[in-house]
C-alpha cells in the first residue's frame, strides 16, 4: 500500500444533512443510538422529480451531544474500544483497504 499524498481535509462541506439511523445499531448502547451520522442527501432526475435520500459513506459524524449520558455504560465504551484497538492491531493493512485510505 503506497503512502497517502493527499492534504488533510480540515472541514467538510456538505450539501445534505447529517441524520442517525438506530435501527441499523443493533448491538449498540441504547444512549449512543443516535451519536452516530451518516450524510443523507437527496439525488433527483429528470425522471425521478421527488428524488431519493442517498447516503455517502466517505464520512460520518459523532454528534457527542446527543449521547444520553444518563444510559452510558462507560465499562462498555472502554470494552468495544479495546476490541477495536485490537482489530486494527491485529491488520492495520486490511483495515486500510476496507476503509479505501490512499
Amino acid at each position: 500500500m503506497k503512502a497517502c499524498n493527499h492534504s488533510i481535509r480540515k472541514h467538510i462541506s456538505s450539501s445534505g444533512s447529517f441524520v442517525s439511523i438506530p435501527q441499523a445499531l443493533t448491538g449498540a448502547t441504547e444512549g449512543l443510538k443516535h451519536v452516530f451520522k451518516m450524510e443523507s442527501s437527496s439525488v433527483f432526475s429528470e425522471k425521478d422529480i421527488l428524488g431519493e435520500s442517498v447516503f455517502s459513506t466517505d464520512w460520518f459524524l459523532l454528534d457527542v451531544g446527543a449521547a444520553e449520558l444518563d444510559t452510558l455504560d462507560l465499562d462498555r465504551v472502554v470494552r468495544d474500544c479495546d476490541l477495536l484497538k485490537e482489530t486494527i492491531k491485529r491488520d492495520p493493512e486490511k483495515i486500510k483497504a476496507t476503509l479505501q485510505l490512499h
